[in-house]
């Protein structure tokens, strides 16, 4: 009996989720009448007999219409709705827009008989501590004692003077980002950083991806974000030392991202060769061409692997080997490490083994916004402060997973976007920390160290890639890349 009833509520939850778009409205509906009627209940003292059947049924229907056009409204992702998403989540809005359109419609149309002129707003404070339930129970785990109750006061004041760009007593040494190459833009960090720098400055833009959908999606966003900003798409494995050069010259780059990495190793026949582009030979070809160029900055990602995988970090030690040599103060090149993105659905096959139970160990993902922000923030400062020359960075702002189960567990009949959508939902609930180790040393800037044991190496790079290139075509899992990495 139990196992039944277990198995109906499972395939009722499973509809509700299926026509999520249907039960969301009406949802949330519910929930704001609920919460009305309690409200009118206690300020009447539970007697809602002086009020005519006429009057309460108009009310009630009223009010269900307007939270149900406030939730749909909020729904669309029009600019202004995002807008309102920076300072507040759009549960709390679509409170607040219910009560501010219920209220004078409720004062108009109460000649005769209307509810106490309270009820609305003790219904706006009953719904908003229900809706922010969770982070109240988090805050009374944490027990703050009595020196830290500013700080608790500061977690639970909402940060709207942050929302808004500070003045700079040193404005002048802001980076003005205005022709700028990104590889990997279809990536969630390459878009992360998108973002972060679109703005009127931005005047020409070169985005490159090995996926052509994520082009497409990119294009799309750019149209309708960045009209004046002249933009060009292309595929990774379209371009060569020669096109990327003339690329270079015609755009007049000045700040390079290169994002795109591979953080596992696929075990697909023939995807070696894509690894090999991704992580070895278009990396150096765009380090070559920056230089050559004399851009100012290039920021060098260098994928962290999700396993143990030795193909991945002899392409990894490399390519931070070789833009440590390459940085100078012409042309400044900072390499950093940075772990599998938690947004990302790369890392989704290592998640789904280890909430499986077949992989004990811990995992690490970085936060996008953290590692965007905090990159922007040390190339900002490394321009200010021309420091740390051939230094290798590490992001130290990570996601860190042990022992953690799915919030919902995982079905037979579940698609694989379901299987995505859970994992994410767990991921979001883990709140990021900061890694430390005996290797790293930290800076002035939280989420952000060098590393310790990564000196300047005097070697022939030309034939160093040529031979790992040889060994990972030919056996890409081989024993090999040791003695290839270290000639």
């Amino acid at each position: 009996m139990k196992n039944k009833l277990i198995g109906i509520l499972s395939k009722v939850r499973r509809f509700i989720e299926h026509n999520h778009t249907i039960f969301a409205p009406l949802g949330f509906m519910v929930q704001a009448l609920g919460f009305f009627l309690l409200s009118a209940l206690i300020l009447n003292d539970f007697d809602l007999t002086g009020y005519t059947r006429s009057y309460l049924s108009k009310t009630i229907m009223v009010y269900c219409l307007v939270s149900l056009g406030t939730f749909l409204f909020l729904q669309a992702r029009n600019p202004m709705v995002q807008v309102l998403e920076e300072y507040a989540p759009l549960a709390f809005w679509q409170i607040i827009g219910t009560t501010l359109l219920f209220f004078p419609l409720m004062l108009l149309g109460g000649q005769k008989e209307m509810f106490f002129w309270a009820t609305p707003l003790m219904s706006m404070l009953w719904m908003g501590l229900w809706t922010s339930r969770h982070a109240w129970r988090q805050l009374l785990f944490k027990k703050p004692r009595v020196t830290n109750y500013y700080q608790l006061w500061r977690q639970l004041m909402p940060q709207w003077t942050d929302r808004f760009p500070k003045k700079q007593a040193n404005s002048e040494n802001t980076i003005n980002y205005d022709n700028v190459l990104i590889s990997g833009a279809g990536t969630v960090l390459g878009q992360k950083l998108l973002s972060l720098l679109a703005n009127d400055n931005l005047k020409k833009l070169v985005l490159i991806d090995f996926n052509e959908q994520n082009l497409a999606m990119i294009r799309a966003w750019v149209k309708k974000f960045l009209p004046k900003t002249q933009a060009v798409l292309i595929l990774s494995g379209d371009l060569t030392a020669q096109s990327l050069k003339s690329l270079f010259k015609s755009y007049s780059i000045k700040y390079v991202f290169d994002l795109d990495r591979a953080f596992t190793h696929s075990h697909i026949e023939g995807a070696h060769k894509a690894l090999l582009h991704r992580n070895l030979s278009f990396p150096r070809m765009l380090l070559d061409q920056a230089v050559a160029t004399k851009v100012k900055m290039v920021a060098s990602l260098s994928a962290v692997p999700l396993d143990a995988d030795q193909a991945l970090t002899t392409a990894q030690s490399i390519v931070e080997c070789y833009a440590q040599r390459l940085d100078s103060d012409k042309t400044r090149v900072i390499p950093f490490r940075g772990r599998a993105w938690a947004e990302g659905q790369e890392s989704q096959s290592s998640l789904m083994a280890h909430f499986w139970g077949q992989d004990k160990s811990n995992v690490y993902l970085a936060p996008v916004n953290l590692v965007a922000s905090t990159l922007l923030t040390v190339m900002k400062q490394l321009m200010e402060n021309p420091a740390h020359h051939g230094a290798v960075w590490e992001i130290t702002h990570v996601c860190e997973i042990k022992k953690l189960k799915l919030q919902r567990e995982i079905t037979l009949t579940d698609s694989l976007e379901d299987i995505s959508r859970k994992i994410q939902a767990t991921i979001r609930s883990i709140k990021p920390s900061t890694l430390a180790s005996d290797f790293l040393f930290p800076t002035s800037q939280d989420g952000a160290a060098i590393v310790a044991n990564c000196p300047i190496l005097e070697t022939d790079f030309d034939k160093c890639f040529k031979d790992l290139e040889m060994v990972m075509l030919t056996n890409p899992e081989g024993g090999q890349l040791k003695k290839a990495a270290t000639k």
